[in-house]
């Protein structure tokens, strides 16, 4: 006797059924949810581009640039931990030079000696005109956006509101245009997407993209919008990337 209700096949035919209406809707919520990323990024990109138009900054004198590492670091919510373990392993006769963006805000700073604390090189904030040089960390003011030229540090106020600070993406794009190869990219743990466009930026110049493992961070959104705006070299937790830093560091 035939049992009552729908048959096996019915009832793996209504599965397929829900699994293909709802990996359909999961499809345009994810597509959805890229898209709205990839405009972000696109507008980010128009205004880091219309940001060094406007500063219009000019070399102090022509300067040669010079043959060491220039290491540009992202970080926000949650970057100052996986940060310091990076400066905790360039070791003291390091020929690199590290500048570091924070979003911080527009609150009084002490990163600089938080950093110095962390490891064995000095750190300073950067100020208009200095003059780059090796085993030393930049950290670039609340109230600044910092670029870098051939053998100096240029910056460029930023413009104040609640939501606007000292941005990665104007240095990242300098350091590549100003050193090419030479320029070693890193994207920390952060909210926004940040990054996403200096970076790739300074893998289309031959330069080095790192970014920290999603799953390795506090907030995973810098890295995530690294990730989808270009593939970066490599994709690693902070202690693969400190060792990678320091490594990349000690080749120049």
């Amino acid at each position: 006797m035939r049992p009552h209700g729908p048959a096996p096949c019915c009832h793996k035919q209504q599965d397929h059924l829900l699994r293909k209406r709802f990996s359909s809707r999961l499809k345009k919520l994810f597509n959805g949810y890229w898209c709205r990323i990839d405009n972000t990024i696109q507008r980010f990109a128009v205004n880091s581009l219309h940001l060094m138009l406007e500063t219009n900054v000019k070399p102090i004198t022509t300067l040669r640039s010079p043959m060491n590492a220039i290491v540009v670091v992202a970080a926000s919510e949650g970057g100052l931990a996986p940060l310091r373990h990076i400066i905790a392993m360039l070791p003291a006769h390091c020929t690199g030079s590290l500048f570091v963006v924070m979003h911080i805000g527009w609150h009084p700073s002490q990163l600089p000696s938080l950093l110095e604390a962390a490891g064995t090189l000095p750190a300073t904030f950067a100020d208009d005109g200095m003059l780059v040089e090796t085993g030393q960390i930049y950290v670039a003011p609340p109230d600044r956006h910092m670029l870098l030229q051939p053998g100096v540090i240029r910056l460029s106020e930023v413009s104040k509101g609640p939501l606007t600070w000292s941005a990665a993406d104007p240095l990242f794009i300098s350091a590549a245009q100003a050193y090419g190869h030479q320029v070693i990219g890193v994207v920390l743990s952060g909210a926004g997407v940040d990054g996403a466009v200096g970076l790739r930026t300074i893998k289309e110049h031959g330069g080095t993209a790192l970014v920290q493992e999603p799953d390795d961070v506090a907030v995973p959104a810098m890295p995530w919008a690294t990730t989808r705006a270009d593939h970066p070299h490599a994709s690693l937790p902070i202690g693969d990337i400190a060792q990678c830093v320091s490594a990349l560091c000690m080749q120049y």
